[in-house]
């Protein structure tokens, strides 16, 4: 069987066997590769950032800062669910969308309430944090986007449903719902629904 330090030098090794970097160019990407060895991070989380910007032909010296950069989220997200959530730092898709939120500009502050708030629904963490983060992006006050995650954690609405909570704020928006009310009015209707189409039709009918 091969264990996970092999497969990870693996992928190392045959992201640089591909690449045009000089020995020079790949004795830098292995130390930093060592680096994060030494930190405690998985290498192969590390090694679709590298195969991406050697696809591209970035230069090296960008690379590596992206890499450093990366290592970095990385830590920043494990000391956050080391503290919240330590059963989603066991799961490196977890780990990595946790590091992901902090790479989008979310502050640990930010990002340990949201993991907070969806320890009930771990199962969910995926389309939950998208969820959040597109609710942030399109315009929501933090406070407003926290308690309408909550809300929607603490409902019977399909996880793989709460990216589409979006849609319906901006539905809201064309006949002229304010968004605040519109998150008003989800929040009042959640706890009666089980799908998506059945909250559209109290919130916006």
């Amino acid at each position: 069987m091969i264990g996970p330090a092999t497969a990870a030098a693996d992928g190392l090794d045959d992201a640089l066997r591909g690449s045009a970097l000089d020995p020079a160019e790949r004795a830098e990407v292995r130390r930093l590769f060592d680096e994060a060895s030494s930190a405690g991070l998985p290498q192969h989380m590390l090694v679709p950032r590298l195969e991406e910007g050697l696809a591209k032909r970035v230069p090296v010296a960008r690379i590596l800062r992206a890499l450093e950069l990366e290592m970095g989220y990385l830590v920043q997200a494990r000391e956050v669910l080391s503290a919240a959530d330590e059963a989603l730092l066991r799961d490196e898709g977890s780990w990595a969308r946790t590091a992901n939120l902090l790479a989008g500009g979310l502050t640990t502050r930010e990002v340990s309430a949201v993991v907070r708030i969806l320890r009930p629904r771990r199962r969910d963490f995926r389309p939950a944090t998208y969820l959040y983060a597109a609710l942030v992006e399109w315009g929501l006050p933090r406070e407003q986007a926290l308690a309408l995650l909550e809300a929607l954690v603490a409902s019977d609405l399909p996880g793989e449903e709460f990216p589409g909570v979006v849609e319906l704020l901006a539905l809201g928006r064309r006949v002229r719902i304010p968004p605040e009310v519109m998150v008003d009015r989800i929040r009042d209707s959640i706890g009666r629904v089980h799908s998506l189409d059945e909250l559209q039709r109290l919130v916006l009918y």
